[in-house]
Formats: structure tokens, C-alpha cells, sequence
């Protein structure tokens, strides 16, 4: 599902070279850092990613009702994945304004939906239950204000399986070469805004299953910076040291 839909979303990006810049993505998808979070089973969070990128690919092909239908799909997996389809709205809103309608109605719906299972669904699904909170997001909410530095800085390093895409950002624009300033801007956004709240979470409590929508931000940062950089000769010896910074920062996540 998620090869399907990065490959989609290269091709409609740079429908010229779509192919090369395809098998440099799926590589990284293979070999990346999501095979260490993939671990944390039974997670529905795990569905959040590929969903994730079926809804940008609906916004690039103008596609309102598979944009809609994807977008609710990714809200229905879980509470987190509510928080993660609610700030992904808010980019459309603010850094895509062909799609600024539509982001505006998917926030609109994420925000509501997440009202209602913070304060209805939760609070009643625990109603006889001995609890510390009514809701994950209250219970991480009351955390921040208890944060210490020893395991702020495990959390900064559980990160790492997320991260592991920062070199391979690196390595596509040695390749490939840099798109323009408008580009950059969404591939700055998309790898910060659509899992804001759970690259807050992760800081919070650690990684784990929360890195999943960080890790797909980023991958789509990936896609966006190959499908809109014009492909050129590429840059061996700096290729050759991103391709090596990229292996070693994934082995040790696996590890």
C-alpha cells in the first residue's frame, strides 16, 4: 500500500523521471528505520503512515472525494491518528492553497471527531474503570509539565528510527538535485506539520509506536523533494557519503 502510493505520488510529481527516483524511494522505504518501529505490534497507529500518503496523493490529483474518503479513513484508526489527520488538514490550510479548501474541511472534521472521542467517547468507555486520566492525550498533556532531563534525552534518542530519513534526504538531493524555494518550504513543512503532535509525544514519552505519522511526514518530505527536484548528473562522492551516513544511522536503529 504505501509502495503503491509513493510511487503514485513520484509520478504524478515528475511524470518524466518518475521511475529512477521511484526505486531510490522504495529503497529507503525498505531499508529505513520503519522496520525497528514496525516492531511495536499491534499497534492500529500502523495504518495511520500509508494512509497518510493516500491522502496526499488524492490532494496532488484534485481528487476531492478519494481526498475525503482517505482523510476520514486515517481519522477513524485511532485518537492519535485523529490528532495526525487534524494538523495534516492544517497544511493543506496553510502551505498548499490549491488545496486549501478541502484542508480546511478535513480540519474541520478531524477536530470535531476528536472532541467527540476526548470528550464523550473516552471518558465513557471508562466509566467504571480505575483510571489516571480521561483520555491518553490528558494523561501526556499532565506529563509535560513533569519532564526530567535523563528521560527527556532517552526520548530525544528513541527519535532515532524517525530520523533515520534525514540523511536519505540528503542522499535524493545529491542524486537528484534541489527543488525551488517553494519546494523546500513543503518539504520543511511536510516533515514538521502533519505529525506535529506526535513529535511532540515522542519528546514526551518516547518513540515507539508514536513515531509512525513523524516517520511518514518525513518519508513525504522525501517524496516531495525527489518528485519536484529536476534530475540531473548526479554528485557521486556526495551521494557516496549521504548513502553512508544513511546506512549507519539505520543500522543502529535496527540494532
Amino acid at each position: 500500500f504505501s509502495s503503491f502510493f509513493a510511487a503514485a505520488v513520484l509520478r504524478r510529481l515528475d511524470p518524466k523521471d518518475w521511475r529512477p527516483k521511484t526505486v531510490v524511494a522504495l529503497a529507503v522505504l525498505i531499508s529505513s528505520g520503519l522496520l525497528s518501529i514496525i516492531n511495536q505490534m499491534g499497534q492500529l497507529l500502523v495504518f495511520a503512515g500509508p494512509l497518510m500518503l493516500a491522502v496526499y496523493h488524492a490532494a496532488l490529483t484534485r481528487r476531492r472525494g478519494w481526498f475525503y474518503f482517505w482523510f476520514v479513513a486515517l481519522c477513524f484508526v485511532s485518537e492519535d491518528a485523529t490528532m495526525a489527520g487534524l494538523t495534516f488538514g492544517l497544511y493543506f490550510v496553510v502551505f498548499e492553497p490549491e488545496n486549501r479548501r478541502e484542508g480546511a474541511r478535513a480540519a474541520a472534521f478531524a477536530f470535531a471527531y476528536l472532541a467527540f472521542q476526548l470528550g464523550i467517547l473516552q471518558p465513557a468507555a471508562r466509566a467504571e474503570l480505575t483510571t489516571v486520566s480521561s483520555s491518553t492525550a490528558t494523561f501526556i498533556m499532565a506529563r509535560l509539565f513533569h519532564v526530567e532531563l535523563r528521560p527527556l534525552l532517552q526520548n530525544l534518542v528513541s527519535l532515532l528510527p524517525a530520523l533515520t530519513l534525514l540523511p536519505a534526504l540528503g542522499l535524493a538531493r545529491a542524486l537528484f538535485g534541489s527543488p525551488n524555494d517553494a519546494g523546500w518550504v513543503r518539504v520543511i513543512a511536510l516533515a514538521l506539520v502533519p505529525a506535529l503532535p506526535h513529535w511532540g509525544e515522542s519528546v514526551v514519552v518516547g518513540g515507539g509506536h508514536h513515531l509512525f505519522p513523524p516517520f511518514f511526514g518525513l518519508y513525504l518530505s522525501l517524496l516531495v523533494l525527489l518528485g519536484r527536484s529536476a534530475a540531473r548528473d548526479m554528485r557521486p562522492r556526495t551521494a557516496f557519503v549521504w548513502a553512508a551516513a544513511y546506512a549507519l544511522v539505520t543500522l543502529r536503529a535496527l540494532a
